[in-house]
């Protein structure tokens, strides 16, 4: 029963929403609910005001994000009302909005109470507003984290300049400077000047070496799994924005630029590969995400409890990774200068993913529908 009747006459009493007052406007009996409907109210409205303030939090972070990126500031659809209450008076159906704990019925005008279905639904619809609330700040995070990765491009760019360029001009006029013969004073500044790019010729190398090692470990997925390759930042964005609704790290985000990266599903699972051993800036990182939904954790927003299938868990560990389970899924990554030795060593990026898929599926994990 959801209405509220007077005792003395059979009149529909009338209630203001936020008190535990009521009264009859036929008769002019008080009354007062119960004290364990007041708590329940109670505990409902203190939920959904929760939940609210979560979702303008997350809101004004996407703002902030979306005024220092230029992005459109993302809009909040409002919130639609409770629909499928009967009246018991007069069998109209009628809606209450998210968090109200009274109503009036639009046919008979009777005072109606939330149920506890009621309130559930208002709970859930309050608990689903902050979650995309949530995503839309991850989205303008992300697109913050391009305009970054742009920025970072054209910045790193400056050091190699001035790394051919200072040397290929001071090396000569030293030399110059110090010797007194013409013909030796060329010699120097020929054998200063192939120095110079001798050492910058050393470091690109270099670089292009642990790129190829990345490239080739990542390439080694996409022929067991037909993958396709995501390029650069953009790409990785798009991915997260469909699979991941779980923070990811938006300065590692940010220098992307550069990475070596597939997507792939294994065992259904959507899965993302990013091997990026040369960041610029930051630590090198390579990641490993697998979509997955953990029934019962992952609508709260939250992550299994149980920690999985042991072996799997102990063969992932033992390639260097360290292991997270969330609501999204599974995050596996490897930090620091160990990105780099372990793409030396040819580190099976296969095996890890097959790995993740048997740790998801123990933890209860469900592709994503």
């Amino acid at each position: 029963m959801n209405s509220l009747t007077c005792e003395r006459c059979g009149g529909s009493l009338r209630a203001e929403d936020g008190t535990s007052l009521l009264h009859c406007p036929y008769c002019g009996d008080p009354a007062r609910l119960a004290p364990a409907v007041i708590d329940e109210l109670s505990v409902y409205r203190q939920g959904v005001a929760a939940q609210r303030a979560l979702a303008e939090e997350q809101a004004l972070f996407a703002r902030g994000y979306a005024n220092v990126s230029g992005a459109p500031a993302p809009a909040l659809p409002p919130a639609e009302p409770i629909t499928g209450a009967r009246c018991p008076s007069c069998g109209a159906s009628n809606s209450f909005g998210v968090g109200a704990a009274f109503s009036t019925c639009t046919h008979c005008g009777a005072s109606l109470l939330a149920t506890a279905r009621i309130q559930m639904r208002g709970l859930s619809a309050a608990v689903s507003a902050a979650r995309v609330a949530r995503l839309e700040a991850l989205k303008s995070e992300r697109y913050f984290a391009v305009t970054l990765a742009r920025t970072n491009r054209f910045l790193s760019y400056l050091p190699a300049v001035f790394a051919i360029g200072l040397p290929a001009i001071a090396a000569p006029l030293f030399a110059l400077s110090n010797l007194s013969d013409a013909s030796t004073q060329a010699l120097g500044a020929a054998g200063a000047s192939i120095l110079a790019v001798g050492i910058v010729g050393t470091v690109l190398l270099w670089r292009r070496v642990q790129q190829a090692r990345a490239k080739k470990a990542v390439a080694a997925v996409a022929t067991s799994h037909q993958g396709s390759s995501v390029i650069g930042v953009d790409g990785i964005t798009k991915w997260l924005n469909v699979h991941w609704s779980d923070a990811y790290y938006v300065y590692d985000l940010s220098s992307a630029s550069d990475s070596h990266s597939i997507s792939c599903t294994v065992r259904g699972y959507p899965a993302l590969v990013i091997a990026n051993p040369l960041p610029r800036p930051g630590t090198p990182f390579l990641d490993v995400l697998l979509s997955a939904w953990f029934e019962g954790h992952s609508e709260q927003g939250e992550g299994p409890t149980g920690r999985g299938a042991p072996r799997a868990r102990a063969a992932l560990e033992a390639q260097g990774f360290t292991l997270r389970s969330g609501p999204s899924g599974v995050h596996a990554t490897i930090r620091g200068d160990a990105v780099r030795e372990h793409l030396k060593s040819g580190l099976d990026l296969d095996a890890a993913l097959e790995s993740l898929a048997q740790l998801a599926s123990s933890q209860g994990g469900k592709p994503p529908s």
